[in-house]
């Protein structure tokens, strides 16, 4: 449970920047495109409904069950129609919540062990693996089908890892690999930025100098880096990529025939 207790931690620190980010985001006037009208947030007058239609049927719901039709998935509507979805696919979802609850049992078990890499990365996949799925889950009860391949995809993806790792320890030096070139990439494309705040941001961090320094750390390095493919080989998970990863990859890129999921 250690390692649930020190998401939990991480995740309220998280939450936290992000509450602080949507304050600074938060305007105190809404402006309309021409810019000619303007609203306090708190005071919606007749000329910005007349501009914003949808305003008037939204505010009319007033204490009334929010619709798809003006909430789409946000929606009261929605919410209650989950019951529709969980007794029409009964079996599966029964069969996924008490996968669900084994894998929970399995959490609890685990602890952190911060002077063992491998298993410190280890466990923190099982913990990924698992939070992916519930989400998966929560999206499926609602019917949003698309989303939940997007997810299911990069679930996947950290299935090979993990299975792949716990069948050849020796494949964590890949990971890292994978880790330093990421990192390597990030830097790069950081000073790339065009917007001006960005730029200044970048800058201020001295962004140029940790990628000159994480090149020369590399220089030298010959990095062993594995594609999802070569890890679900790894991981004896082949046809599972060849299936579900490549059919997948559609509504993750929004490829033309992901489109037909949308009509």
């Amino acid at each position: 449970m250690v390692i649930c207790t020190k998401i939990a931690v991480i995740a309220r620190k998280g939450m936290s920047k992000i509450l602080s980010f949507y304050a600074i985001l938060e305007p105190r006037e809404i402006y309309t495109p021409n810019d000619k009208c303007r609203t306090n947030r708190l005071s919606i007058d007749g000329k910005t409904l007349a501009r914003f239609p949808h305003l008037n049927s939204t505010l009319a719901l007033g204490n009334s069950m929010t619709k798809i039709e003006t909430d789409g998935f946000l929606s009261e509507e929605s919410e209650n129609g989950k019951s529709q979805i969980l007794e029409k696919y009964e079996d599966a979802f029964n069969f996924a919540g008490n996968l669900n609850r084994f894998c929970m049992t399995l959490l609890d078990k685990l602890n952190i062990d911060w002077k063992n890499n491998f298993r410190l990365i280890v466990n923190t996949l099982i913990l990924r693996v698992v939070e992916n799925f519930q989400a998966v889950y929560l999206m499926l009860e609602r019917g949003m089908l698309i989303p939940s391949k997007v997810i299911t995809r990069a679930n996947l993806e950290t299935l090979f890892i993990l299975a792949g790792l716990q069948k050849n320890p020796n494949l964590l030096q890949c990971y890292l690999d994978q880790y330093d070139e990421g990192h390597k990439r990030s830097l790069k494309a950081a000073l790339q930025f065009k917007n001006q705040s960005l730029k200044a941001s970048v800058k201020k961090i001295n962004i140029e100098k940790l990628y000159i320094n994480k090149k020369k750390e590399l220089k030298n390095k010959e990095l062993n880096i594995l594609k999802p493919k070569q890890w679900a080989i790894e991981a004896g998970l082949e046809d599972f990529y060849n299936l579900y990863y490549i059919m997948y990859s559609n509504a993750i890129h929004s490829n033309l025939s992901a489109l037909n999921d949308h009509v």
